[in-house]
């Protein structure tokens, strides 16, 4: 029998068929109604507020839309990107943007910033090899807004990175468009 951690508590080891360990079984609580749960999360819509939590949201579009559920430790404290490559059934990858200009923050080799009717994301990086490696996989996207992750929709990138001056470097830009407001597209 194979065996994985477990993806909530990444302490303990599970068979691969299992979601969770049982003590992280025991943690969760019922969710208040989970007729408010399967509501709000029925589609996914521009503009709404899903949590503070990365990975809370992650894993209830585990249990709604069938995101893959291994991918749930990309998610959370652990200092890691904030991605899931092609994690759902249509191969998307998820990404939680939680620094950009929304949060006036960045990282040191690289930023991102969303335009202003949210229809562009542009993915700054100083380092080539950086962008070069990134892959090109359309993005189901949460960015964070006031200390909040808002749905921002399911973007594509262009095939191609530029190059811009920004900040008076020289920097390797992805962009990425808005192929839909919503989330599954129907």
């Amino acid at each position: 029998m194979e065996y994985k951690k477990c993806p909530k508590c990444e302490l303990n080891y599970i068979p691969e068929n299992e979601d969770l360990c049982p003590e992280c079984k025991q943690t969760i609580k019922p969710a208040q109604s989970q007729s408010i749960v399967t509501r709000y999360y029925s589609r996914l819509e521009r503009g709404r507020i899903y949590g503070t939590n990365s990975r809370t949201i992650y894993e209830t579009g585990c249990d709604c839309f069938g995101w893959d559920r291994s991918k749930a430790n990309q998610f959370g404290r652990q200092g890691v990107p904030l991605y899931a490559a092609s994690a759902t059934p249509e191969k998307y990858s998820v990404w939680f943007i939680s620094h950009s200009n929304w949060t006036a923050t960045q990282g040191g080799e690289w930023a991102n910033v969303i335009s202003r009717d949210m229809d562009t994301i542009k993915e700054y990086w100083r380092d080539y090899a950086a962008v070069k490696t990134s892959d090109y996989i359309t993005r189901v996207v949460f960015a964070k807004k006031d200390g909040n992750y808002c749905f921002l929709g399911i973007y594509e990138p262009e095939p191609e990175f530029q190059k811009e001056i920004w900040d008076g470097e020289t920097h390797y830009v992805k962009i990425y468009y808005c192929i839909s407001e919503v989330y599954p597209i129907k």
